[in-house]
């Protein structure tokens, strides 16, 4: 009788936290968030990937040996979709239903979002390991908990409108349009950019001389871009001409902020 009763305290205990834990997660994806969840919505959702971004040391911007992080060719781009996430978040933060139709819009763009945080972190996620091994990778996780806040923002978004559609098409029509908007206009701006800083390299190499508004949106958009200046350092070492050499070493330097002399070092080693 004892073990029947010990056994069967075991698994009331067992169903009793199951049980706790199927409420807590239907709490999470419940229609009307609670205080305390929009309050972890704005910071896991906002604040934090804004300061990841910000204190980047490996990812979209630093890296070793000033090789650049392990996402730079595609910085421009998420930094594009993570701009449309959070400002997708914060007017359903503040606006709610009272976005009316366009809520479903705001919900397949976080849902987009949602997916789009999950891959980073999943990319991210072997750096983030190792880094926890000595406490500073923690941030690595960022990516999983706004997962989370996209996810269930989204999915709050797009049933505030499913009076209105049609039952059953109003997720899947939300989601395609939240993805070829939140991750296509991004795309669409890399590509472009990615293509005029190409054809600014190329005139550069022919030794034309830049305009300052050339120089100047190059050296902006030089860290955000897949396209490598290093053509540059290359073309500078293999110069003989003194003057063209000196011309290549300067816009160099006008466009990255790096000496030329120490980027072929990086580039030999």
């Amino acid at each position: 009788m004892n073990e029947l009763g010990l056994a069967g305290a075991k698994r009331s205990r067992r169903e009793e936290a199951a049980s706790r834990w199927r409420r807590f997660w239907r709490r999470q994806f419940d229609d009307i968030a609670t205080p305390a969840q929009v309050k972890f919505d704005v910071v896991f959702g906002i604040m934090l990937p804004v300061l990841c971004f910000i204190f980047d040391p490996v990812v979209f911007r630093g890296g070793l040996a000033g090789g650049g992080g392990l996402l730079a060719a595609y910085s421009l781009f998420a930094y594009g979709v993570s701009a449309l996430e959070m400002t997708a978040l914060g007017l359903w933060l503040v606006m709610g239903r009272r976005l009316g139709v366009w809520s479903s819009a705001a919900g397949g763009i976080l849902l987009a979002g949602a997916l789009f945080s999950f891959t980073i972190g999943l990319l991210i996620l072997p750096l983030t390991l190792i880094g926890m091994l000595f406490i500073i990778g923690f941030p690595g996780l960022t990516p999983f908990f706004t997962t989370l806040v996209y996810l269930r923002s989204g999915l709050r978004a797009v049933r505030a409108t499913r009076a209105e559609l049609r039952p059953g098409t109003h997720a899947v029509g939300a989601l395609a349009l939240g993805t070829v908007f939140a991750l296509g206009v991004p795309a669409a701006l890399d590509w472009q950019v990615s293509r005029t800083v190409s054809e600014s390299l190329a005139a550069a190499l022919e030794g034309k001389e830049l305009s300052w508004a050339q120089t100047q949106a190059l050296k902006c958009v030089s860290p955000l871009t897949k396209v490598s200046f290093d053509p540059l350092a290359l073309a500078y070492a293999r110069e003989a001409d003194p003057q063209r050499k000196a011309h290549l070493a300067q816009t160099y330097r006008q466009i990255t902020g790096r000496d030329v002399e120490e980027r072929l070092r990086i580039l030999s080693d």
